[in-house]
């Protein structure tokens, strides 16, 4: 599961891949010709039936599969696919990724988007409703006969409105200029800045409370009770890893003929690390809580103008991944598009939570923060959240 921890955009992208390629070692693996031989649908719904990983669309143009990976896509158990498919002829060289989901002892191409043009791929690997990949990709403006030779981690997310991107960032290199090291796709023309410390949109907030007319009271502090229980498992977890970092970097300063002096706090490193299990280990939701089961929510401002702002929203809600769009008219007026998830099932109060946190997201008309905290209201319930500290 991917944690929602303040890191650069790099740092971040790293982690996910390599978050991906740890969970997908144990996805086990496809039939060559179940790919080979299947039925793709690219953007626009325009079908490539492939024989043996190639084949061609209505119009003569012919595809071929440059690589695949295989992984649970849906949360079902079964070993799914993912397929980086690339026109095999022409000048142009598009290339498509396509989630392949396992259906009755087929792959069914269920969602499909647009990568990119002349990409060299590294790697790909999927598990757990995400696909990740490292790319090259030319630099911007360049000729078409250009090598790809900038370095992109991507990664993509399965959910009921199709794949959804979670990062595209394009890594530095001492012989990249930042301009080409920006995302690709950058900030919207005539996009104003991020708006200032007053607002939330430049922060990650972590779920403390979420509240509906329809629950019991009962219920209400069961809640409250689990994410005060995940928000000290993940914090303590962050702070073991910070910990360890610490020590890691004395014990290479030590190697390196730092001295000696360390020797004599390395006991004390080595306890603050710890495991964050035995840290709560007398939590009373112990058995439900996992490393990144905590909500969070993050925004990312598109357009900034006098009648207000708008931009896409990410965050998981104890048991998926979700993303969306939204605007905020006149603050604290705001709207939320319908919210795009992975397809994990979860039953018993994770389940209640997240079913509640997205109905009053998907719901809200008013959001206000609040000196460190979030409140976001729907005519039925209420969100309260905490800013992630740096």
């Amino acid at each position: 599961m991917i944690r929602p921890v303040r890191r650069s955009a790099a740092a971040a992208l790293t982690a996910v891949t390599a978050a991906v390629s740890a969970a997908g070692c144990g996805d086990g693996e496809l039939d060559p010709d179940a790919i080979g031989n299947a039925r793709l649908v690219l953007p626009g719904q325009m079908p490539v039936q492939l024989r043996e990983g190639a084949g061609s669309d209505s119009t003569g143009r012919l595809y071929r599969v440059v690589a695949s990976a295989p992984g649970d896509l849906d949360f079902d158990g079964q070993t799914d696919a993912a397929v980086l498919l690339a026109e095999a002829d022409g000048i142009s060289r598009y290339v498509t990724l396509h989630a392949l989901v396992s259906a009755g002892g087929e792959l069914e191409d269920v969602a499909s988007l647009m990568v990119g043009e002349h990409i060299a791929l590294l790697d790909l690997v999927a598990a757990d409703g995400v696909i990740a990949a490292e790319i090259l990709v030319q630099p911007l403006g360049s000729r078409m006969s250009a090598p790809p030779d900038i370095p992109v981690s991507a990664a993509w997310a399965l959910t009921d409105r199709g794949l959804r991107p979670l990062r595209w960032e394009r890594v530095q290199r001492p012989d990249v200029s930042p301009d080409l090291a920006s995302p690709a796709g950058g900030q919207a023309p005539g996009a104003a800045a991020t708006p200032g410390p007053d607002v939330p949109y430049a922060r990650e907030w972590m779920l403390r409370e979420v509240i509906l007319d329809s629950m019991a009271v009962d219920d209400s502090a069961a809640v409250v009770n689990h994410l005060t229980a995940a928000l000290r498992y993940q914090l303590a977890a962050e702070a073991a890893a910070r910990a360890a970092e610490t020590a890691e970097g004395a014990d290479e300063n030590l190697e390196e003929g730092a001295g000696d002096q360390h020797a004599g706090n390395q006991p004390a490193a080595d306890e603050a690390a710890g495991d964050p299990a035995e840290e709560t280990a007398a939590d009373p939701a112990e058995d439900i809580i996992e490393p990144g089961s905590l909500p969070w929510l993050r925004f990312e401002v598109d357009l900034v103008s006098e009648t207000g702002v708008t931009g896409t929203l990410e965050g998981a809600d104890g048991c998926n991944r979700f993303f969306g769009s939204f605007r905020a008219d006149e603050p604290p007026l705001m709207r939320v598009t319908p919210l795009a998830s992975t397809a994990r099932f979860c039953d018993g109060l994770v389940g209640e939570i997240a079913s509640a946190m997205r109905h009053v997201l998907e719901n809200v008309y008013r959001m206000d923060p609040d000196d460190g905290f979030l409140f976001m209201f729907s005519e039925d319930g209420r969100l309260v959240f905490q800013e992630r500290s740096p």
